[in-house]
């Protein structure tokens, strides 16, 4: 009671359909239709959206800014390392976008994405600038067809103006590829 629920993404909506018919569920609920892209590696003209010189040149521009290193953690003890400063990221850009951290209280906020690391649930990145990471992408794995961007995808503000976030993404799709994923799946939304 008191509480606002947000169901993001329903798999099915004849089931929200089938409540609709309740006034009371009526008078309480909205439901917005948004996009749900899905970039599929086995159709071809994905390339054109990667090939554009809008994501090389933001890439170019990170490399020259230091030692640029992207790479797959898979490692528990890498991700509990890097997630303090995951979290910190992710809370300020949280933060300053909805008013809400999702990680106020520190290891146990995020000692859910360390035991889905273990159990293979996470395909997870980090993009690491002079050693330091700058950003990271956290996926669901869904058995190595289909990845769900509706994780969490969070950079350092202090290096925003490199646009880490879109070269991380760039990077991200590309390894997705070369592991043979079949889709990723974007996150719904306006953009």
């Amino acid at each position: 009671p008191g509480s606002l629920i947000n169901l993001k993404c329903l798999p099915d909506i004849d089931l929200f359909k089938s409540m609709e018919h309740f006034p009371s569920f009526r008078k309480m609920s909205v439901m917005e239709k948004l996009h749900n892209p899905v970039l599929d590696f086995q159709v071809g003209g994905y390339e054109k959206i990667f090939g554009k010189r809008h994501f090389k040149s933001k890439l170019n521009r990170l490399n020259r800014a230091g030692h640029l290193k992207f790479e797959r953690i898979s490692d528990f003890k890498i991700l509990e390392k890097e997630f303090p400063k995951i979290a910190q990221y992710q809370n300020i850009r949280q933060g300053a976008a909805f008013n809400k951290t999702p990680f106020p209280y520190g290891i146990k906020d995020w000692q859910v994405f360390l035991e889905w690391l273990k159990n293979g649930v996470l395909h997870v990145t980090g993009l690491w600038l002079d050693e330091k990471l700058i950003g990271a992408v956290i996926m669901i794995n869904d058995y190595g067809k289909t990845a769900h961007l509706a994780g969490l995808i969070t950079y350092s503000p202090l290096h925003a103006k490199f646009s880490p976030g879109l070269v991380h993404l760039y990077l991200v799709s590309q390894l997705l590829k070369e592991e043979s994923f079949q889709d990723l799946k974007l996150s719904p939304g306006y953009d």
